[in-house]
């Protein structure tokens, strides 16, 4: 089934993508050959994916323990201990960018810049991904508790907004789609949840009962685990 909702420019647009590759499959079209920043790179997952898509993966993150297994989970990529905000290369440097669920990572202040950035290194008519989550569902009313991101996952769209009024891109496709995320239990959720950003383990702990208190009225329990639904939305953009 088709989701619709108002794009950045006012004008509907409709698209069926299930997933984060999906979406960017439709923004880059044949990944192979393709030389793709993945900024906000995290444990390595997407890297891994894009290289068995035959890219060439150059990989960013400023958690040190994250890159660690990220080196793990894609050996062929190159990654960098770096923010979105610091891109230490030529202009035209890559074929494309992808932010995946990483732009409302970035400090506030510097969110504009990292999408400016990503234009530059990347030149024009090139393609930027960005894939972000949605403040509702099932497996946000758990994890507003230990950390509420309602307010930076809305700066994070008002950059987008920005951006695409100020030239940097034109936006080419504007949609959403649910992540169905499963887990074994509510120990491994949180353990997951927690495991993002070291600053959440200590606020996990204390917040433990109302997590799982959340997790009993808003997941769906079932013989594999509990299963949670976070609204993602998706937006693929040309550089100008």
């Amino acid at each position: 089934m088709s989701i619709e909702m108002p794009s950045l420019t006012g004008l509907p647009t409709v698209a069926e993508p299930t997933s984060a590759m999906e979406v960017i499959e439709l923004g880059f079209g044949e990944i192979d050959g393709q030389s793709i920043l993945d900024i906000g790179c995290g444990k390595g997952a997407l890297a891994a994916a894009l290289i068995e898509r035959g890219a060439t993966i150059t990989g960013l993150d400023p958690n040190e323990i994250a890159l660690e297994e990220a080196k793990k989970a894609a050996p062929e990529a190159d990654f960098h201990l770096l923010s979105g905000a610091e891109l230490p290369y030529e202009d035209g440097a890559f074929d494309g960018a992808i932010f995946l669920n990483s732009l409302h990572h970035i400090p506030q202040a510097e969110m504009a810049t990292a999408l400016v950035e990503a234009a530059r290194v990347c030149g024009p008519g090139t393609t930027v991904v960005v894939v972000e989550p949605v403040a509702s569902g099932s497996y946000f009313s758990a994890v507003r508790l230990i950390d509420d991101e309602t307010e930076v996952r809305a700066k994070a769209q008002q950059a987008i907004v920005a951006a695409v009024d100020a030239g940097t891109f034109a936006l080419d496709l504007d949609t959403t789609y649910e992540r169905i995320s499963t887990f074994a239990d509510k120990e491994a959720f949180l353990e997951r949840v927690v495991s993002i950003d070291p600053a959440r383990r200590a606020k996990g702990e204390a917040k433990r009962a109302e997590v799982f208190a959340a997790l009993d009225a808003n997941g769906d329990e079932g013989p594999d685990g509990i299963t949670l639904i976070q609204p993602m939305r998706a937006q693929i953009l040309t550089v100008l």
